[in-house]
């Protein structure tokens, strides 16, 4: 359906983006439509990364995309266009990179604030009847879910690549491994926090997420108090939900 010159005469977004972002906006934004939407702004992204090497610029495209999507969500294209928006939005990119530089200091009140974590975490699961998820545990505590990572993990790289831990029936690891721990990275942060409580969990003690231990499918199903076939199928969708955005991101 053709654009009505009268939505767009005030808009000062790129006449070549007018189609896909229309399209995308009327959308119900499943992973499809943002990947038509990614598709169609990919040459500009690629050019914004081209202030980095070449061997970050690999590392950094996942996240640079990401970045896009999430920014579109706030884009008015009266306002600006899209490469200037950009420009804007991808300034982020330095910190992750300046981030993925530095060796990352432990500070000393490191281990009162561990320890307040993990007596919040011991108090929440007594009232839920369940571990709490990091993103819960975050909320009760005032404390940003990245930060309960570096506390929990003493300063310890994030682990990444598909789940290690074999099913009981055979499956062998469920989860696609990943180009790059930056890419493990933005898929976790895409996927997580739209998994349900206990879907969380399986997500942290499988991957070892923000500091959780991880866990077989026989331990995870007795803390969780589900079968092992349970554990197995809640894998499972959540392969599905890293392959789609997997997909999104190459």
């Amino acid at each position: 359906m053709p654009l009505d010159p009268n939505t767009t005469k005030d808009w000062r977004l790129e006449p070549d983006f007018h189609e896909p972002y229309n399209t995308w906006c009327s959308s119900k934004r499943e992973p499809a439509d943002n990947a038509a939407l990614i598709k169609a702004i990919d040459p500009m992204i690629n050019r914004h990364l081209l202030r980095f090497e070449a061997q970050d610029r690999a590392a950094l495209r996942p996240k640079a995309k990401v970045l896009a999507l999430q920014s579109m969500n706030r884009y008015d294209p009266k306002v600006a266009n899209l490469n200037t928006y950009f420009s804007q939005q991808l300034q982020k990119l330095n910190r992750e990179y300046n981030q993925r530089q530095q060796i990352i200091h432990i500070p000393e009140n490191t281990n009162y604030e561990r320890q307040r974590i993990i007596s919040k975490a011991s108090e929440m699961e007594t009232e839920l009847g369940r571990p709490p998820t990091t993103y819960e545990l975050s909320d009760s505590i005032g404390m940003a879910p990245g930060k309960v990572e570096r506390i929990m993990n003493l300063g310890n790289a994030i682990t990444h690549g598909a789940f290690d831990m074999d099913d009981d029936e055979g499956g062998g690891p469920l989860l696609p491994a990943v180009a790059t721990p930056v890419e493990f990275k933005t898929v976790v942060d895409l996927v997580y926090p739209d998994l349900n409580p206990k879907d969380q969990l399986i997500m942290e003690h499988s991957y070892g997420l923000w500091g959780k231990r991880k866990l077989a499918p026989a331990q995870l199903a007795k803390k969780l108090g589900v079968s092992q076939a349970t554990i197995s199928l809640r894998k499972k969708h959540i392969q599905q939900q890293m392959d789609k955005c997997v997909g999104l991101l190459r």
